[in-house]
């Protein structure tokens, strides 16, 4: 004949496996989920970082290939270079006098840059950007300064540049393509706004940028 209090003894003890046994299950559900959300959470930069890049470089329709996933970059070798490429009408002279118009409100003075592979870590490449006169017309005797804006990736902060004799340059890293707004400031008191679109589009010819090129 079995003693009852054994019977109670053993059942409490199966009911005390299957607690703990249950409380390890449910730990073990959450633990999982709680160290993928610290891993992301201590990386929520670089994953930021690297999510801005790939959005970049499919914007600017740069090749991306991650593993199995790839996506091909803009493709222009099948165009032919011979001629325009496109349908050409004549101009009513709207066209004209808008161009005409822009040398006369930017002096004659261009906005232009270069690229060169990155040699900071993190960065696609190294952006060289400064002022050329139209041959023949402009001057950059008449520029006293050079103000750059390239927006909130680079803290909304403006650079300014009064090296005349490099073209008022500034150089900046960066992963993907931005709008440069400069403010160019004439000696007689009077500036203008150009805009120059800092594309990778030659970034696969692109050399290095010295220190030499930069004005420093």
């Amino acid at each position: 004949m079995s003693d009852p209090s054994n019977s109670v003894a053993s059942a409490a003890g199966n009911g005390s496996e299957s607690i703990y046994s249950a409380i390890a299950d449910i730990v073990s559900a959450i633990a999982w989920p709680c160290v993928v959300l610290l891993v992301l959470f201590a990386l929520r930069n670089e994953i930021h970082a690297l999510l801005r890049s790939l959005s970049g470089r499919l914007r600017s329709g740069a090749a991306v290939k991650m593993g199995a996933f790839e996506v091909g970059a803009v493709n222009i070798d099948q165009i032919d270079l011979a001629g325009p490429g496109a349908e050409a009408r004549l101009d009513d002279g709207r066209r004209a006098a808008d161009r005409r118009d822009h040398y006369r409100k930017s002096r004659s003075l261009l906005l232009v840059h270069r690229i060169a592979k990155s040699r900071t870590e993190g960065q696609e490449f190294d952006i060289l950007v400064y002022l050329i006169p139209q041959e023949g017309k402009g001057t950059l005797a008449a520029v006293s300064k050079v103000e750059y804006y390239f927006g909130s990736y680079w803290g909304d902060k403006i650079f300014s540049s009064a090296k005349r004799y490099a073209g008022f340059p500034v150089r900046l890293s960066a992963y993907g393509p931005t709008l440069c707004t400069a403010e160019v400031f004439f000696t007689d008191g009077q500036s203008v706004i150009l805009h120059r679109f800092l594309d990778f589009e030659m970034g696969a010819s692109a050399p290095m940028i010295s220190d030499t090129d930069s004005g420093t």
